[in-house]
């Protein structure tokens, strides 16, 4: 026969407060868990990853190369990846041996279901529309994360006349915060080469 225990009375009020403090630790683990998780991650990737670990978590083999013009950089890529169970392109910049940029790349005919899968990932971007700085207007929502900036694209990639329409690619990109001023150092740094090279040249 079940026991009824009187509200208001000392053991009531000593059940009642061990209730709340397993709610409150329950509460505490799980914001511990969530802040531990990283604010993007592909395949486990995020911000902090270095080419070695990049290396180890991709599919098949990330084929990487040095930039002749600025050593700290590296390109990999990756032609049999997958994003949102959609077959991808994966293409990483790494600079110093971190992560400087991320770019994912899907087919157009899967920019609806890769859209929605971020949407319902990251939440209402702070940025959306059509913009019309290209040849063509392109979709475009970018995101504002604990780790950096999140950018999808869906941009024409060249008319095929045979097909008599434009062949779209989406890009999603994620470009971590802390590589910010690094990135801007890199890329200047690979336009004076490009340039002293061409003087040299002529």
């Amino acid at each position: 026969m079940k026991r009824w225990i009187p509200v208001g009375s000392r053991r009531h009020r000593r059940q009642l407060a061990a209730a709340l403090i397993a709610v409150s630790l329950c509460a505490a683990r799980s914001a511990a868990a969530e802040g531990t998780k990283p604010a993007f991650d592909y395949e486990g990737m995020n911000g902090d990853v270095t080419i070695k670990q990049a290396k180890s978590r991709v599919q098949t083999v990330l084929r990487c190369a040095r930039d002749e013009d600025v050593p700290a950089l590296v390109r990999c890529d990756e032609d049999a990846s997958t994003y949102f169970g959609k077959r991808a392109v994966l293409k990483l910049e790494f600079i110093d041996d971190k992560l400087a940029q991320l770019t994912v790349r899907v087919q157009s005919d899967d920019f609806e279901a890769v859209s929605r899968g971020v949407l319902e990932r990251f939440g209402t971007p702070r940025r959306r529309g059509l913009e019309t700085d290209g040849p063509m207007p392109y979709a475009h929502m970018e995101w504002t994360l604990a780790d950096g900036e999140l950018i999808v694209d869906e941009r024409v990639a060249r008319f095929i006349p045979a097909w008599q329409r434009y062949d779209y690619v989406t890009e999603v990109i994620f470009y971590p915060a802390s590589m910010a001023k690094r990135r801007a150092e890199v890329q200047w740094s690979a336009v004076r080469a490009i340039h002293d090279r061409h003087i040299a040249d002529n």
